[in-house]
């Protein structure tokens, strides 16, 4: 990772306006452990760049990470709002949906991740789980 991150930070040097460069450093940031500079990465992006859904996505994954429900909740839901058709920011709202406890929200989350993408197995398995409770 820190060979990977050395990389990253050169092309970021040499191609400072790329936005995907960052977001892949704040990847980086997340597999190391290290969500709080992952966060600032990524809150960066979602100010420079705001219609970057990517990142709103990966914000909400590190605020997932951290158990900050609403936060992930309100990220994924930008980034569906940016791209309506974002089966892993549904799914990744489910997720954090059910967690906040709001359960009939993450099924309606689950089912637009169908309606996208009717073999998506995690969804599949995110509703029945749901339903049997």
């Amino acid at each position: 990772m820190e060979e990977a991150e050395d990389y990253l930070q050169q092309a970021i040097a040499i191609d400072s306006h790329n936005p995907a460069l960052r977001l892949h450093l704040a990847n980086i940031y997340k597999a190391r452990g290290w969500l709080g500079e992952a966060e600032k990465i990524l809150q960066q992006l979602t100010h420079a760049y705001p219609e970057f859904a990517a990142a709103f996505n990966n914000l909400g994954i590190i605020y997932f990470n951290q158990q900050r429900w609403s936060l992930a909740i309100e990220a994924y839901q930008a980034a569906i709002a940016i791209q309506p058709n974002y089966v892993d920011a549904y799914y990744n709202l489910g997720l954090a949906l059910n967690k906040a406890g709001l359960r009939q929200e993450a099924m309606n989350a689950y089912k637009a991740v169908l309606d996208l993408s009717v073999d998506h197995p995690g969804a599949h398995f995110q509703l029945g789980s749901l339903l049997m409770q």
